[in-house]
């Protein structure tokens, strides 16, 4: 019987107050400017609360391998967010702004990232609509 009112109280909670973890991918036009591909990678937007993470691998344009990460952490507002994000790698740089939607059953995001390697500099567009994982 305790562990039921546990549960029923848990479950009571508003969704804002749980941690929910998304999984999509975040697909990015080319930047031929810095000579960058499009991307289309795996990432992960977290809530805890009011605060929204987001990370995602970066990757070696040739070879697939993980060479770096994006991240960052913004504020959850009335269901939007904005997040700000970094990368290094290899002595280069990125800089990502998002914004998007987040809700119980998905999270959306668009926004860009600027890219300072040795071949240039670009800016690439990027979009993503997240799905939460279910334990």
């Amino acid at each position: 019987m305790r562990f039921l009112a546990i549960a029923l109280a848990f479950a009571a909670l508003p969704a804002a107050a749980q941690n929910v973890v998304y999984q999509g991918a975040l697909d990015c036009e080319a930047a031929p400017s810095a000579n960058i591909q499009a991307s289309n990678a795996r990432a992960t937007v977290t809530r805890a609360g009011n605060q929204v993470t987001f990370e995602r691998p970066i990757y070696h344009q040739q070879t697939r391998q993980v060479i770096g990460r994006e991240a960052g952490t913004g504020t959850l507002d009335g269901g939007r967010f904005v997040v700000q994000t970094e990368g290094n790698f290899g002595g280069n740089t990125m800089r990502g702004r998002y914004e998007g939607s987040l809700a119980d059953h998905e999270a959306k995001l668009t926004g860009t990232r600027q890219w300072t390697l040795r071949s240039g500099v670009g800016n690439q567009s990027c979009s993503g609509t997240f799905r939460p994982q279910r334990g």
